[in-house]
């Protein structure tokens, strides 16, 4: 066995998986014909790393090897395969090299069983929260006999711009393996693949089963047979500018969010489920009027009664936006990250206003909650202006039961906040990071009863509002 490099015989004693995969090489193939095996060290940013090889031997048949711990090893030329920290890869998967199989084995020391598997270039990029696989020249490395392709194995990976899923796989997490990646732009599943297809070069991922559509991209074409676009099949899929939703669908998951570069959706006609009346640029639950996906040239019909959850979540590019009377309900987390969005008009047809709607809203400067918002007695109305770091004045009309835990946490540049409708309780957190607040307007005479639910380091700031003259009887 070969230990190449300086610092060679000292990782290997002080370096525990190493050491043990060495120890394993040892076990695994006898002494009478022992593997050349090269162990390479690189320093990356800061941090050393390794690299196991194979070496050349034409008489040995390799069947098996151990894949082992090591640091990040970005950019690396590899000939063979490299490792990185948190291997990730699909426990079983088998590659060919010259000709022989190398099978993946499991390690019980580590908790995620999967290991990256290189080409001559490999360029691995692995953290505590993105688990990519290998991506050379922007294509994903899924070895074959590869089953599995579990969540967030492609998720946030920037470079990846092709993926080609191998008749191998026959179980994939939705569209989370492939999230946020915004440079994909080519999908195909190998034909012969039993479980999943890539029909009629739509550039996404379907289930044969149910004709789902699990995994998108920024240039798929949604087939004419599709009956259900699946959870995050779309998710934070930058590049993608246009939604045509096919007769056929019957049913869509929370699945557009984040799609910040939509300024198109159609659904198209004799679709029984879902329409986008009026030109409107929407998706809309044709039964109970619902508003499902907006994009930022969505005008809401005036038919419309609710926006649903996640319906504008993330769309960045959303600068304005009308509420028509017809509303009564904005769900949760309905408009939370469009920070592009500058003023909002809440209008006094709306009851219900849900936890996180307008959270991260960086672009709005000042909120008026109308009379006609109740508190929600099952959800509350937590976070719901949280991180709107450029609002500024805060007026809460509505009568409430309570004002929930950071409702305007984080809001940074808030610097008046009127209560003229009446509050029960207020919790301390409400106004948490509020580092700008200079006023609480309250009502007339009201200013002991604010003292008894607002935190003592907030008394100073209130003012009684004058009190309202009553007219006088003729």
């Amino acid at each position: 066995m070969l230990i190449n490099g300086e610092e060679g015989n000292n990782l290997i004693q002080n370096v525990g998986p190493i050491a043990r995969t060495i120890d394993y090489f040892h076990n695994l193939f006898s002494e009478s014909h022992p593997l050349p095996v090269e162990l390479h060290s690189k320093q990356q940013n800061g941090e050393l790393g390794y690299i196991i090889e194979i070496g050349d031997d034409e008489e040995f048949d390799i069947k098996k090897l151990q894949l082992i711990y090591s640091n990040e090893l970005a950019n690396t030329d590899v000939s063979r395969f490299s490792l990185v920290d948190y291997p990730q890869a699909i426990l079983g998967s088998k590659i060919l090299y010259k000709g022989k199989e190398v099978e993946v084995l499991e390690d019980d020391d580590f908790d995620d069983k999967y290991s990256i598997i290189g080409r001559d270039y490999a360029k691995e990029i692995v953290n505590e929260w993105t688990d990519c696989f290998a991506i050379v020249d922007g294509e994903a490395i899924i070895p074959a006999g590869t089953e599995r392709i579990e969540r967030n194995a492609f998720r946030g990976c920037s470079d990846l711009k092709s993926i080609v899923i191998p008749n191998s796989v026959t179980s994939i997490w939705s569209g989370e393996a492939f999230g946020g990646c915004p440079n994909l732009s080519s999908i195909v599943v190998s034909k012969g693949n039993k479980v999943y297809n890539s029909r009629d070069n739509c550039n996404a991922i379907i289930s044969n089963e149910d004709k789902k559509l699990i995994v998108g991209c920024k240039n798929t074409v949604i087939p004419d047979s599709v009956r259900e676009i699946g959870e995050d099949a779309f998710t934070d899929c930058a590049g993608l500018t246009s939604v045509v939703i096919p007769k056929s669908v019957k049913e869509i998951g929370y699945t557009f969010n984040g799609c910040a570069d939509i300024a198109s959706i159609v659904v198209s006609e004799g679709n029984k489920v879902y329409d986008s009346r009026n030109n409107c640029n929407a998706i809309i639950r044709t039964e109970t009027k619902e508003l499902i996906v907006g994009c930022k040239n969505t005008i809401i019909p005036n038919s419309v009664t609710r926006i649903g959850a996640d319906a504008f979540r993330g769309c960045t590019g959303l600068t304005s936006i009308t509420i028509p009377d017809s509303v009564t309900k904005i769900s949760n987390n309905a408009f939370a990250g469009c920070t592009g969005l500058t003023s909002i008009t809440i209008p006094d047809s709306v009851t219900r206003i849900e936890f996180h709607a307008f959270e991260g809203c960086t672009g709005l400067t000042s909120v008026v909650i109308p009379t006609s918002v109740e508190y929600d007695e099952g959800l509350g109305n937590s976070c719901l202006f949280r991180d709107c770091t450029g609002l500024k004045s805060v007026e809460i009309q509505a009568k409430w039961k309570s004002i929930d835990y950071t409702i305007f946490g984080n809001c940074t540049s808030l610097e008046t906040v009127t209560f003229t409708g009446g509050v029960s309780k207020i919790d301390e957190d409400a106004f948490k990071g509020c580092s700008s607040l200079k006023t609480i307007n309250v009502p007339a005479k009201k200013a002991d009863y604010y003292k008894k639910r607002l935190p003592e380091e907030l008394h100073s700031l209130i003012v009684e509002l004058p009190a309202e003259k009553k007219a006088k009887k003729k």
